[in-house]
């Protein structure tokens, strides 16, 4: 009987975390804990000023959806970001949820577009981490895993040379860090498998 009571009381405090779970999940405060999430480790990683200008979730299988995302550089107001993208949607996996890291069982990029500024004196318009850091300083910015990835008519312009990109990524896992001497970024990649179209040479 002992045993019995034991395995009834599993049974239901494994009852109520689930429940409980269902209704999280579901919960408004959630789904923004999800967007403010997003727009954090975006933030941090890249240091670009973000914006979103649509946000939807979909708890029954975490999958996101970002509608006029645009990350911010360092252009003149009357030039083009950085980066936006028309329609973005992902997949997210436990870790985005759980961890510092973002892990992605999905991600499509719709219609990005890409501008890369260079000044006469050589300075760019690509983002810094926003936290001013000093000496010999590493720090990592991010940690992202997608399994699988989708790029659609994608328009770049780097030095005033523009071209479009499009293709798949398969088995993604990224580092990025930035080392503050002597101000610049490393980035660990591994890539299963990608298909792309040729690139025009730079």
């Amino acid at each position: 009987m002992k045993w019995r009571r034991i395995t009834t009381w599993i049974a239901l405090g494994a009852a109520a975390l689930s429940v409980a779970a269902l209704v999280t999940l579901r919960s408004d405060w959630f789904r923004e804990q999800v967007r403010l999430k997003l727009i954090r480790e975006i933030g941090i990683a890249t240091g670009a000023r973000v914006e979103i200008g649509a946000f939807g979730y979909n708890w029954r299988n975490l999958q996101v959806e970002l509608r006029g995302l645009v990350l911010h550089g360092r252009e003149q107001p009357s030039q083009a970001p950085f980066f936006r993208s028309r329609r973005i949607l992902l997949t997210l996996g436990p870790a985005t949820i759980f961890e510092r890291r973002l892990e992605l069982r999905q991600l499509r990029v719709e219609n990005p577009e890409l501008h890369v500024y260079v000044a006469e004196d050589g300075t760019t318009n690509l983002p810094r981490p926003s936290t001013p850091m000093h000496g010999d300083v590493i720090e990592d910015l991010l940690r992202l895993k997608v399994a699988e990835a989708q790029i659609v008519d994608g328009q770049a312009e780097v030095a005033l040379r523009k071209f479009g990109f499009a293709g798949r990524i398969s088995g993604l896992d990224a580092r990025l860090r930035y080392a503050a001497s002597p101000g610049r970024y490393e980035s660990l990649l591994k890539i299963e498998r990608i298909e792309t179209g040729a690139l025009p040479p730079l």
